[in-house]
């Protein structure tokens, strides 16, 4: 497209196919003033058909070919009466048929746009409505416009022959729009507008933060490979078949970043990089990722940049991973919250400054409940953003600064509420050329500082998570109002400095949960598990290498991300959940077969486990379940990495029978760490007793035989023994003499 630049004589080259017009350089004589000659070319690419509204009446022909009409510049932005308007655009042929007699022209509308619903009005305006006043003579193209073929077209007038107020009070935004006719029919026409300043009064300009995230996408921290854009099933429907808006499911490495996040990330820090006043809201977890070894070039590169763009800027940290916090309000995961916010709390990184800014809270929803907001200012946030209909000012004909204040019971919380119509304007613009998307959001400052010329007020700015802006129109908006004598951009911290207005305002909901959320149940699925690990590592000398990485990993499945992806979110909880399960199943009990007790006394034997990578220190406690068998006290036992031992548990029998103990795993604390394990031991208490007596007897016997042997060999005709003393030898303890 010809976005301007000087114009020859000369003809434009263009390589065009045979049939279609080359470009030419019309001249139209006798033009008056305010119209000069425009540099044409027409060329045959195809673009998307345009909706063109209701069906067109009175002069809109009703079998007319689609015509788009894009304007590509309005210069100057902001038009003073010395000024020569210079509209440029491209015009587009989408339909079937040819524009026989195409003509373009320029339409004023001289009545002052004072309200935001007029500027509203005018942009939505459908292609037979009202498009205000010709100025000049319309600017006939040299041959027909070919279906398919494009031609950029320029228009100029001075500012004089628009023949607008000079007066103070006539500033402000006039709509104007390009219109394609074909035989004097309107065939498309595009609506924007002009910004009149007829004066130099002293403005009191509206102060204007403008906050972005930088968050990354989901992330999968069990998954391994690599990971490729997300296509759907063709046949797919219902939640959980749409990609996330970077396209990707989840991250493939812990913390990594895919190349369309880094795409998407430096998109908005090429957008944002040279206007320091622009605050950002960031992921702290995004550092981590992009610096860590084999992060790749793109998340390096992009780090740097992102680092030397800090500088000056205000940056506040999200809380790590940017989890759900309404999910967590919602779920019960107060605990996680606090573990995001004091993980984000502890980064030391240049881009977040230092010291680190407060904590700043920004539900996934526009409108958080109170519940929401109450959790966030229990794990430390001082504001907390509020977008969409969230505080809505009550009966106002103005825009008030955007600053409330929310009541908590750990204390009153500062809502930064966003102003609705300017966020969707940065976030998702109507007006798809840079030109006339500056255009919109200079008009809409500008009747913001009309409703109260002399009362500065302050409005914020955002974009939503995942925005992927298109460089130029976004940095188009932003610089625009940079530039703009009624607006002055302000980091975001003289929003938090701002006093509330303190006008009446519709209030959050008490509680709303909706249907993106993660389940409550999932959440405590994640806190079960996170907790069991915990106390299970301490039976080590260094717990952090059982649990490194485990924090992060049930953070990144709480991830605000994970709301466009439920169904992955529930696989992925339950990989997170079976991960840390895994985790302490490194120590166990060697269960052989039942075990017999023989004795009332004693020590019986229970074999153990360790196949973790550091020496296990554990409490085994036994619990029969009948009173024949009396177990007191515990024994710890040291077990060495990688092998096997017996703990040696003190019994006592107090009956025989078979006997069911439980057998516990607890740590050095006395904590269990997992379920008992239960077997059977039998119990023959009184076969001690029995076997001593039977022993005793059978060595009393043999005693007596020996000694009845020994008589009879020594025995002769001249010496023998009696019967009394042989009777009272044989008689065994116990027996009657």
């Amino acid at each position: 497209m010809v976005l301007g630049g000087p114009l020859t004589g000369a003809a434009v080259p263009a390589a065009v196919p045979v049939a279609v017009p080359v470009a030419v350089l019309v001249d139209v004589p006798a033009q008056p003033a305010g119209v000069s000659t425009a540099q044409v070319r027409a060329t045959p690419s195809p673009a998307p058909t345009r909706p063109t509204g209701p069906e067109p009446t009175d002069e809109v022909d009703e079998d007319a070919p689609d015509v788009d009409v894009a304007v590509t510049e309005v210069s100057p932005q902001v038009l003073r009466p010395a000024d020569e308007l210079v509209v440029r655009a491209t015009v587009r042929n989408t339909g079937d048929l040819e524009l026989a007699e195409p003509r373009v022209r320029l339409r004023i509308s001289r009545f002052l746009q004072s309200t935001r619903g007029s500027l509203e009005q005018w942009s939505e305006q459908a292609l037979d409505d009202t498009a205000g006043t010709p100025v000049g003579v319309p600017l006939a193209l040299d041959e027909p416009l070919a279906a398919g073929a494009s031609v950029d077209v320029e228009l100029r007038v001075p500012a004089a022959d628009l023949r607008l107020s000079t007066a103070d009070t006539a500033w402000g935004p006039r709509g104007i729009s390009v219109e394609v006719t074909d035989a004097g029919r309107r065939q498309g026409i595009e609506r924007t507008f002009v910004l009149w300043r007829p004066t130099e009064q002293v403005l009191t300009p509206t102060r204007l933060s403008v906050l972005v995230p930088l968050t990354g996408g989901p992330v999968d921290p069990t998954a391994s490979g690599t990971s490729g854009p997300v296509t759907p099933e063709p046949d797919a429907s219902g939640p959980g078949t749409a990609a996330p808006p970077d396209g990707t499911r989840a991250t493939p490495v812990p913390g990594a970043l895919t190349e369309a996040v880094v795409d998407r990330l430096d998109d908005v820090l090429e957008v944002t990089a040279g206007i320091p006043a622009v605050s950002w809201a960031l992921d702290p977890a995004l550092l981590g990722a992009a610096r860590a070894p084999g992060a790749g070039s793109g998340a390096s590169g992009w780090v740097s940049d992102l680092t030397a763009a800090a500088t000056g800027r205000e940056v506040f940290p999200l809380p790590s991973r940017d989890p759900d916090l309404a999910a967590l309000a919602h779920g019960a995961g107060g605990e996680l919250a606090a573990l995001a916010t004091a993980t984000s709390a502890a980064v030391t990184d240049p881009v977040l400054g230092s010291p680190v800014r407060p904590g700043l809270a920004w539900p996934a929803v526009d409108v958080p409940d109170l519940a929401t907001v109450a959790l966030a200012s229990s794990t430390g946030a001082a504001s907390v953003v509020v977008g969409g209909d969230g505080l809505a000012p009550d009966g106002l004909t103005y825009t008030p600064t955007g600053r409330a204040t929310v009541t908590t019971p750990d204390g009153p919380v500062a809502a930064l509420v966003a102003d609705d119509v300017l966020s969707d304007q940065l976030d998702s613009p109507r007006d798809t050329t840079p030109a006339a998307a500056a255009q919109r959001v200079l008009a809409e400052t500008a009747v913001v500082t009309m409703e109260r010329p002399t009362e500065q007020r302050h409005l914020l700015v955002t974009a939503d998570r995942g925005w992927a802006p298109d460089p130029a129109v976004a940095a188009a908006q932003l610089t625009a109002l940079e530039a703009a004598p009624w607006v002055d951009l302000a980091p975001l911290s003289a929003l938090l400095g701002a006093p509330d207005p303190e006008v009446d305002r519709d209030v959050l909901p008490e509680r709303r949960v909706d249907e993106g959320e993660i389940a409550a149940s999932a959440l405590q699925e994640l806190l079960r598990a996170r907790a069991q690990l915990a106390v299970f590592s301490s039976v080590v000398a260094d717990p952090s290498g059982l649990v490194d990485g485990t924090d992060d990993a049930v953070l990144a499945a709480t991830s605000v991300a994970w709301r466009s992806d439920p169904e992955q979110r529930r696989t992925v909880v339950r990989a997170v959940v079976d991960d840390l399960t895994a985790r302490r199943s490194g120590v166990s009990i060697v269960l052989g077969s039942s075990l017999n007790l023989i004795s009332q006394s004693g020590r019986f034997p229970v074999g153990l486990r360790n196949d973790l990578t550091q020496d296990a220190t554990i409490q085994v406690a036994v619990a029969p379940t009948r009173s024949r068998l009396v177990v007191e006290g515990t024994e710890t036992v040291t077990v060495p990495a990688g092998s096997e031992t017996q703990a040696r548990i003190p019994f006592r029998a107090v009956g025989s029978g078979d006997v069911v103990v439980e057998v516990t795993l607890l740590t050095p604390e006395g904590v269990p760490l997992a379920a008992p394990q239960r077997f059977t031991v039998r119990v023959h208490a009184d076969w001690e007793n029995v076997g001593t007596a039977v022993v005793a007897g059978l060595l009393g016997v043999a005693f007596v035989v020996g000694i009845v042997r020994t008589i009879r060999r020594g025995q002769t005709s001249t010496r023998g023994a009696g019967s009394t003393p042989v009777a009272e030898i044989a008689a065994l303890p116990g027996d009657d003499a």
